[in-house]
């Protein structure tokens, strides 16, 4: 099972996530943010948007981590 955790505000500096919880709980197989993976981009027209925010969120709902699990429970 696989699970994105979208930032609710539509423009904010992302000053830290803590992934120690997601990680903790049972099933969970890998926790990521932006700084996993920062040079993988995306774009409908052009790769311009990376697969998870970095440092800026720049709207409502965009990706902020993401979580893969056994469950979803």
């Amino acid at each position: 099972m696989g699970n994105q955790s979208a930032y609710p505000y539509p423009h904010a500096k992302i000053l830290s996530i803590d992934t120690s919880a997601a990680q903790k709980m049972p099933g969970v197989q890998a926790v990521l943010t932006g700084k996993d993976a920062p040079s993988r981009r995306w774009g409908v027209f052009l790769a311009d948007r990376p697969l998870l925010a970095q440092d800026v969120v720049r709207f409502v709902g965009e990706p902020v981590a993401a979580v893969a699990a056994t469950s979803v429970e």
